[in-house]
């Protein structure tokens, strides 16, 4: 029986161990993580200095140096080695580093940078996800005392940060896009046609100056056609105000039509929504046979306002 139970709790405290091995955590939750055994594992007090960390880009190195130090200062147990020197001790040591550091560039760094612990680490890319590592040397004698890693979920913050263009956001980003170009386009088209009446297009796309000036002219070119036609029905010369009534009223149109397409309007005038959608869908009403391959449709929804 005592056998039995042994067994049991064996067996538990291994499913517990594969579980927290398997656990992803977000980046944030997973630097505070790995933060707390590294600093669980250094003795109080010892000086340490965060000197690597690689990373696809460097907004995301940065990211886990400043997560690190910030989670390290909290739990108050060790002290941070300002970093504001590595630079220097960089170029003078003449060589790059890659997030493994040799026990004599150990030595010599910690020398330098006044450490007695040299942390260095890896943010690396996993099926489906991350993997942060981290690693302490001990600098007068080059020993590991601690190296541990942990999983990081793949979150559109971590995707950003690394650099990483997920391909379904990437479509619909490029869809967006054209379809913005189209809206645009369409959009001026629109109010070009219609701007000759009165400027009532110009009105349409937030235009009021361009708008009122087609109105402006249209009536006064109008009306100066219409004073040289009434002349003309009074038996007085009024060919040349109906010529400069014309003239300017055929101008004032062709200023209509082009003024939609000059003026700097509001990005927001043609607002488009770019979505994908991914799915089973449910017109096809014909059977499909257990071996046949259903097609995966793709929709694409956009939201158009001029």
């Amino acid at each position: 029986m005592a056998k039995k139970i042994l067994l049991l709790c064996l067996s538990g405290l291994l499913s517990l161990s594969v579980f927290a091995a398997g656990k992803s955590f977000r980046l944030d939750d997973g630097i505070a993580e790995i933060s707390g055994k590294l600093s669980g594992r250094l003795p109080a007090g010892t000086k340490i200095v965060i000197y690597d960390i690689s990373a696809s880009t460097q907004e995301a190195s940065s990211y886990v140096i400043d997560g690190l130090t910030l989670e390290l200062l909290e739990l108050g147990s060790l002290r941070i080695v300002d970093r504001e020197n590595i630079a220097k001790v960089r170029a003078e040591l003449s060589f790059q580093m890659s997030g493994d550091v040799s026990d004599d560039s150990a030595q010599r760094l910690g020398a330098m940078l006044g450490a007695e612990t040299l942390v260095t680490g890896s943010l690396d890319k996993l099926s489906g996800g991350y993997r942060l590592s981290l690693k302490a040397i001990q600098v007068e004698t080059s020993e590991i005392q601690y190296m541990g890693t942990v999983n990081i979920a793949a979150t559109d913050e971590t995707e950003t940060l690394l650099g990483q263009v997920n391909p379904r956001k990437s479509a619909a980003a490029s869809v967006g896009s054209a379809a913005r170009s189209v809206a645009d386009f369409s959009g001026r088209l629109i109010c070009s046609s219609v701007n000759f009446f009165f400027g009532i297009g110009s009105y349409m796309q937030g235009d009021f100056s361009g708008g009122r000036r087609v109105m402006f002219w249209e009536l006064a070119t109008a009306g100066v056609f219409a004073w040289g036609a009434s002349k003309n029905d009074a038996g007085e010369d009024g060919s040349f105000l109906m010529m400069a009534g014309g003239v300017g009223f055929a101008a004032t149109v062709a200023y209509a039509f082009v003024r939609p397409w000059r003026y700097k309007r509001d990005p927001s005038m043609a607002l488009v929504t770019p979505g994908i959608s991914f799915g089973s869908s449910p017109l096809n009403l014909r059977p499909a046979s257990p071996r046949e391959k259903k097609p995966l449709p793709v929709s694409l929804n956009l939201t158009v306002r001029y």
